[in-house]
């Protein structure tokens, strides 16, 4: 539908889960989410959330945020602190 490609998992792909490593050190600190938003306010919503790629696609009302279908949309919150 997208022009997508899947291909199956080889055993290759599986070593990632038996280093027991984190992940890479260049990753940042992991920040705790601090974020709540229940939607009852379109218009503070609106300003808190960042609207990426099909953003006529993302509505905020009744009390939830919707995303309609594509392959280029994201919505974000928070600050870069």
């Amino acid at each position: 539908m997208y022009n997508t490609t899947v291909r199956p998992v080889e055993e290759d792909d599986l070593t990632v889960f038996e280093t027991g490593e984190e992940g890479p050190s260049d990753w940042p600190p992991y920040v705790e989410a601090n974020l709540v938003d229940d939607f009852s306010n379109m218009e503070e919503s609106n300003a808190r959330w960042t609207k990426v790629g099909d953003a006529d696609r993302i509505q905020i009302e009744d009390g939830k945020m919707s995303l309609g279908s594509s392959t280029d949309i994201k919505a974000t919150a928070g600050d870069d602190t």
